[in-house]
Order: C-alpha cells, then sequence, then structure tokens
C-alpha cells in the first residue's frame, strides 16, 4: 500500500483523480475478484478503456477529412538523405519527396532504423505478450472496471462481453531476433502455455469466475520493449528531420495521444511544451542498441510495467558493460554496485558492522550508516570516489574557446589547469547540459558530465560546432576524486615535487605516473581531481591508497556525493536541473556571465527583468519519530495546495531528519511566507518543514 499512497499524492500534484480504498470499497467497485488477501486498492474513476482498432480507424479517418492520404500495403525500402537531412523515402512502389520523416513502425522500428543511409539506431526488441479472452460470462459488462495486481503482474478487463486477462511476467521471452518476417503485420506468434502458466496461477487466483469460463482464445502478438521500458521519442542523432517515436512498451494505446502531440510539437516548434527527457532517444548509449543486450534486457523489463518500484532499483541483466580499471580493486571493499550507461559504479562500501546492508525498501535503508561513514571521511579527512563513468570529451583547435563560451553560461576563459563548474543552456534558458570545463592548453579544453549525459553533450556541442575537434576520450581516461581537508596535504606525499606554498601543481608525477591535478571547490570542503590515463590508474590508485592511510582516507560511492550535493543545497541536472528549467529558477545566478554572448543569453535577460515563476526550496522535514523516509516526487504543499515536488533528499547524520530539495511554482520570500506554510506529504503522511 505504501506505492498506492505515493502515488495517489503524486496523482494529486499533477491533477489525475486517484482514491485510495479499502478491501470493501473494491468489492463494491468490482465483484468478480478474490479480495481476501488485499488491504486496499487506488481506484482512478476517470480511468478508462478503448478498442485499438477503432481508435484507429477514427484517427485515419478523421486525418483523411483534413486532406491527409494514407496508402496502405507499402514497404519502405530505404530513407535517404541530403546534407544531413531527411530528403525522400524509397518505397516498392515508388519515391516520396519529404521534408520530415517519422519512424512510429512500432517493433518494425529497429529494423527501419537500420534502413536509412545512415543508420538511426532505436534500441528496441520484440518479446512474446500473452493474454486469453474468454467468451461471454454472466454480469460482466462494459463497465466492468479494469484491474491491476501489481504483485500478480496481472489485468483483467471486459472483452466483448467475457474477460481478457494477461500480464508481464518475469523471464519474458524475447522472439523475432532475426528480424520480423514479410507480411506479419496481421500475424501472431504461436499459443505458448508453458510461458504463461505463471500468470495463468496468478488470473485464477484473482479472477475465480474465469477458472469455469470457455477460453476463447490465446493471443501471443509480440510486442516490442527498450532497455527502460519507457518509449523513444525524439530527433535522430545524426540525421536532421528523422523523427523516433517508437518503443511504446504495450502501452501503445495509453501513450499514443501525447506521443502524438509530443512528437507534433517537436517538428512544428523545435521542442515539445514539456519535459520528456525520461523519453528522449538521447538518454541511450551505443551499447544500448546491440541485439544481445536487448535480447538479455528485455527479459526483465516486460515485468517492470507492474513489479515494486523501489527506490534506486536497479536491472540485473545485461551488467558488466563497462569498467572502470579500478574495478578489481573496489570490489575488495564491499562495494554495492550501480550502472549508469553501461558503467558499473560503486554506490556505496559496506562498514564492518554493516555489512549485510543490501535491501529494498521505501522506510530508511540500512545502508545510510555507510553513507554517514563516507560523508564524514569528506568533512573531516579524505575521501577517495572514482569518477571514470562521467563523459570526456576533449576540444581541440584554434575556435574551442570561442564554441565553449558561446555554448556556456560561464566565463570559461579561464588559466590553464583550472575548472569551472557550468551550464549549457537551450534558446529559452532552459539547462541542456551540467557539466566542467577544464582548460588543458590555451587551444585545448576537457568537457566532463555525468554519465547520463554523455550522448545529449555530445550531440549539443556537435550541433553548435563548424571547426573545433570534439574528441570522445571517456574510455581511455580515468578520474579519480579526492575530497576532504586533508588532500591537499596527502597529495603533497605522494607527488615527486611539491611547492613551497602549499599549491598542487597541475601537471605532476604521482608514483611513476603522469598525471593532471585539478582543484576544485564545489562541495564546500577543498578537493582535486586527478586524471590518469587508464594504463597508469591502478597503480596511481594504489599510491594514494597506501598514501592515504595516514589521513584516515576512506573509498566513497556515488550516493555518497549525492549526499553531499543535497546537504550543500547544490542542484544537478535530471534532478532540479533540466532543459525547461533555467538558472535563475534553481538559485544559480553565479554561474552566469552576463557580459559575455551565449545561447540562452536574452531569455535569462528577459526573464531576470520579469521574475521567476519557480523556485528551488531545501526543506527539513520535522518527523518526532526520525522514521520517514523520502526519496523524490513527493508533493511538497503550501497553504493546503500542492506547490510542487521534492527533487532529491538525504538524512542529515547529526539531526537524524530528512532534508529534501525540490521545486514549487511560487517563489517564496522572506516578507511572505514563514516556515510553517511549507510541508511534504511523504506516503500519504503531511509532515511540517523548515526551510533553509
Amino acid at each position: 500500500m505504501t506505492v498506492f499512497r505515493r502515488l495517489a499524492g503524486l496523482s494529486k500534484a499533477v491533477n489525475i483523480n486517484a482514491e485510495l480504498v479499502s478491501r470493501e470499497d473494491c468489492h463494491k467497485l468490482n465483484q468478480f475478484i478474490r479480495l481476501d488477501d488485499v488491504q486496499g486498492g487506488l481506484w482512478i474513476p476517470n480511468d478508462g478503456v478503448v478498442n485499438p482498432s477503432d481508435v484507429c480507424h477514427s484517427l485515419a479517418r478523421g486525418a483523411t477529412q483534413q486532406g491527409v492520404k494514407i496508402i496502405e500495403k507499402v514497404q519502405v525500402e530505404k530513407v535517404l538523405s541530403s546534407n544531413g537531412s531527411v530528403s525522400a523515402v524509397v518505397t516498392n512502389k515508388g519515391q516520396i519527396r519529404c521534408e520530415y520523416f517519422v519512424n512510429c513502425a512500432g517493433q518494425w522500428s529497429y529494423w527501419l532504423g537500420l534502413k536509412c543511409d545512415h543508420a538511426v539506431p532505436i534500441p528496441l526488441h520484440p518479446t512474446e505478450h500473452l493474454y486469453v479472452v474468454s467468451k461471454p460470462i454472466e454480469g460482466i459488462s462494459p463497465m466492468f472496471p479494469t484491474v491491476r495486481d501489481p504483485d500478480g503482474l496481472i489485468f483483467g478487463r471486459e472483452w466483448s462481453g467475457g474477460l481478457c486477462a494477461g500480464g508481464f511476467e518475469r523471464n519474458a521471452k524475447p522472439c523475432l531476433h532475426h528480424g520480423i518476417p514479410d507480411k506479419f503485420e496481421f500475424q501472431l506468434l504461436p499459443e505458448d502455455w508453458d510461458q504463461f502458466r505463471p500468470l495463468l496461477d496468478e488470473i485464477l487466483h484473482r479472477f475465480p469466475i474465469i477458472e469455469n469460463a470457455e477460453i476463447r482464445q490465446m493471443i501471443n502478438g509480440p510486442e516490442s520493449f527498450t532497455p527502460d521500458g519507457n518509449p523513444i521519442l525524439g530527433e535522430a542523432l545524426d540525421v536532421r528531420n528523422y523523427f523516433v517515436a517508437a518503443g511504446l512498451s504495450s502501452f501503445g494505446i495509453a501513450f499514443g495521444g501525447g506521443v502524438g502531440k509530443v512528437v507534433a510539437e517537436w517538428i512544428i516548434d523545435g521542442r515539445p511544451s514539456i519535459n520528456v527527457w525520461s523519453l528522449d532517444l538521447r538518454r541511450f548509449a551505443v551499447h544500448h542498441s546491440n541485439r544481445r543486450f536487448l535480447q538479455d534486457r528485455v527479459t526483465e523489463v516486460v515485468s517492470g510495467h507492474y513489479s515494486m518500484p523501489w527506490p534506486k532499483k536497479q536491472y540485473t541483466t545485461s551488467r558488466g558493460v563497462r569498467w572502470s580499471p579500478l574495478a578489481p580493486r573496489l570490489q575488495q571493499l564491499g562495494p554495492s554496485w550501480e550502472e549508469k550507461m553501461g558503467w558499473e559504479r560503486v554506490r556505496w562500501f559496506a562498514i564492518p558492522e554493516d555489512s549485510d546492508v543490501e535491501h529494498d525498501t521505501f522506510s530508511r535503508p540500512r545502508w545510510i550508516r555507510c553513507l554517514h561513514h563516507e560523508m564524514t571521511s569528506c568533512q573531516t579527512a579524505a575521501a577517495l570516489f572514482d569518477l571514470t563513468s562521467f563523459a570526456k570529451f576533449e576540444l581541440m583547435g584554434f575556435d574551442a574557446l570561442c564554441l565553449l563560451q558561446s555554448l556556456c553560461c560561464s566565463d570559461v576563459n579561464i588559466p590553464v589547469g583550472s575548472v569551472v563548474n557550468t551550464l549549457m543552456l537551450n534558446e529559452t534558458g532552459g539547462c541542456e547540459v551540467q557539466c566542467d570545463v577544464v582548460r588543458l592548453d590555451e587551444n585545448r579544453y576537457l568537457v566532463m558530465s555525468e554519465p547520463e549525459q554523455a550522448t545529449i553533450l555530445y550531440h549539443w556541442m556537435r550541433k553548435h560546432n563548424t571547426s573545433v575537434s570534439i574528441c570522445d576520450i571517456t574510455g581511455g581516461l580515468s578520474v579519480i576524486r579526492l575530497l576532504g581537508p586533508r588532500v591537499n596535504e596527502m597529495l603533497m606525499d605522494c607527488a615527486s615535487l611539491s611547492t613551497a606554498s602549499g599549491d598542487i601543481e597541475r601537471d605532476q608525477w604521482l608514483g611513476h605516473a603522469p598525471a593532471l591535478l585539478v582543484e576544485r571547490n564545489d562541495f564546500i570542503m577543498k578537493g582535486v581531481d586527478v586524471f590518469v590515463s587508464n594504463d597508469y590508474a591502478l597503480h596511481v590508485y594504489d599510491l594514494l591508497v597506501e598514501q592515504g592511510n595516514a589521513y584516515n582516507l576512506v573509498n566513497g560511492g556515488m550516493v555518497t556525493l549525492d549526499w553531499l550535493r543535497v546537504e550543500n543545497g547544490q542542484c544537478k541536472w535530471g534532478q532540479e536541473l533540466d532543459a525547461y528549467t533555467t538558472p535563475l529558477d534553481v538559485g544559480l545566478d553565479h554561474l552566469i556571465d552576463w557580459k559575455k554572448d551565449f545561447i540562452g543569453h536574452s531569455a535569462l535577460a528577459a526573464q531576470k527583468k520579469r521574475g521567476v515563476n519557480k523556485q528551488m526550496v531545501k526543506l527539513t522535514l520535522l518527523d518526532p519519530s526520525n522514521s520517514v523516509m523520502a526519496w523524490g516526487a513527493e508533493p511538497i504543499v503550501r497553504n493546503g495546495s500542492v506547490a510542487g515536488l521534492t527533487t532529491s533528499a538525504f538524512i542529515d547524520a547529526q539531526s537524524k531528519q530528512v532534508v529534501c530539495l525540490g521545486l514549487i511554482s511560487c517563489p517564496l520570500n522572506d516578507e511572505t511566507v514563514s516556515d510553517d506554510l511549507l510541508a511534504v506529504q511523504v506516503a500519504g503522511k503531511t509532515y511540517p518543514t523548515v526551510s533553509w
């Protein structure tokens, strides 16, 4: 019920009517389901069902009435491009010139993407999708509420007076690995009762009425799924005006209207009216379109539609794709691994008194003490973090500075060896990329971002580049971040050369390895990033750990870095920042160099003049029991009305209270708002807050 309580609060925040109901209420709503093992439910009164075939014909009829010409039984043989843009489509009935092309071919989309003269990778793979349809059952009417049973991974709905029941099983069965047969558009796969059996057992348990019903047929129709179960939308990276609307992962009829609207806006206006990053084609890397990767991953993705959405949940399939050179050493220290863009990264390290901390929960997890241990070392001694997974691009050329000055809102004309944390904005002032820019030489820069921004960062720089060399060096360069007050002292012991002033020199020999050391101060405490080629990485790591023992050095994980960020009220792209949120919205005015011109400057200047309409807040939840846990996406309530959502959270080591960052739609100011006006709802319970 925790998930339902969280969903009810989130639904209210986005204006969807959803009500928590008791077991008795469930019986009143649907008398055909077994309820003796049910605690309650979530009722969505405005939910409904439609016949997909009827919807398709209605849309086609409406389109033709508006002048659209629909030609059936035509096979696309090639998509042509000219000067980097779509120009024509070659079919078995002739060539059609076009300015825009939308690949919305469902499970055929992967193969259709390969038919472009510059292949467009679209990561999706078909799996069997099974359900049964019964003959009419007495008492079941078209008003039979659709039932979803997440624990059983099943659903049931009315179909022509009978029951249509199926689900999204664990260990789903991929199919059509080598392509889709010709003329398969109206065909089905053979019945597969062995694969369906686990779902059937759950269906018989939840819908006892079907036990004596006559089954009309089993449907086994392939459905394509993506690596994360979300649709794929947006413009192809290498072919302008080639748009993708695919991978709807069995939710095509539910997503269809919204997908059509978003893609139409993308074509007409250049971008959607809402943030759809979780659906954006650019969220994937090259390996995501590998057939073996997809074949393995979709076995797990299918059940994700209904399975428990645990916080920080990780896939277990298609893992171990990309590793840091430091992984063998880190593996010996009790790490908890996570995967980002194929990279295996440490979330945190177990400590001796909490060696068994891996578990899924919405409550306070046992690994909190592991994070506090690592955070304390950052604040009092020294901690080491492996950031090799971060995307890294080397820019070289006489126009490198000019390009970065136009892309970044901060001044990047910095001394050689320096770093600046900055944002790349779009024309409306929203943040497309959050990154570090390191100046390596007069005409040579390193741009580094979180791994999930790798594709969009490269695409954004290349989109605006004409003469600068941009090289992806992610896989060849390791990055070790050192944080804490004793870091400089420790590095002096490691380096073969030091300065009398105690400052860190940029180019150093650490042991027998050449390294680049860049000082930074992003997390209040001092820090240094050590850049070293992969062949020297283990040598440098071993040296740092050996010398660090005298300074109480500990290894840290990525969740620890994130908690440090939240503790210091720093926003992060993908959490508080996105393409629809400006630096002014989240208090990053200090990153803006108003004296220079950059993409988004005019929009920010106009916003500065008129004021912001949303704002980032930092809130401490007042919970006397110190038991509540927030994970993000909890409603923030202001004067009884939902004003926004939390975006990030951590547990303060001293007070044991939850501290959240969040975005609210109405700005705060000291003259009109007091601390007791903001509250946070967590799983149906409201907690007062103190704002920072």
